[in-house]
């Protein structure tokens, strides 16, 4: 490493050993005896993570944007990229009609699923959305029934 990343990579270290420092030190702490010092240091470590969150996710975005390929390889590590998708305003209605028009049968049996069994698989029963994966496996085209917006990149560990 050269440059920024090797001054990145240094205090990532650092802060990694103030980390591990800081929670031996938690570890063997007594009952909390100020309760509101306890407090303010609480949120104060809230304040830290959620600024560690949000340098964690700005490098996987432009790690993401930087990869030529959905999978990339380094150390041993391998990464999936995948951007980051809100979808709203959904046409329910005809979402309903198309799915319940995708009816499967059983190749060695000559049975068709029934409605009741499609609803089952594509909307979970404790909410209302339809399930992306069930949907995909459909065929269905989950944006042409919604309003997409992508976000940033995220990064997952790929196993095979």
């Amino acid at each position: 490493m050269i440059g920024p990343l090797h001054a990145t990579n240094r205090d990532l270290s650092l802060i990694e050993d103030a980390v591990t420092e800081c929670g031996a030190i938690v570890c063997s702490m007594e009952p909390v005896a100020d309760l509101d010092a306890a407090v303010a240091l609480w949120q104060r470590w809230c304040e830290v993570a959620r600024d560690i969150a949000n340098i964690r996710d700005a490098w996987a975005d432009a790690i993401g944007e930087a990869m030529p390929d959905k999978r990339h390889t380094a150390l041993g590590i391998t990464v999936e990229r995948h951007k980051k998708a809100t979808r709203r305003n959904w046409q329910s209605e005809d979402l309903l009609r198309v799915v319940l028009d995708t009816r499967v049968v059983d190749p060695e049996t000559g049975e068709a699923e029934s409605q009741l069994d499609i609803i089952k698989a594509v909307y979970p029963l404790a909410g209302y959305n339809a399930r992306l994966g069930a949907l995909k496996a459909r065929g269905i085209a989950v944006d042409e029934f919604c309003t997409t917006e992508w976000g940033a990149w995220t990064l997952r560990p790929y196993t095979a």
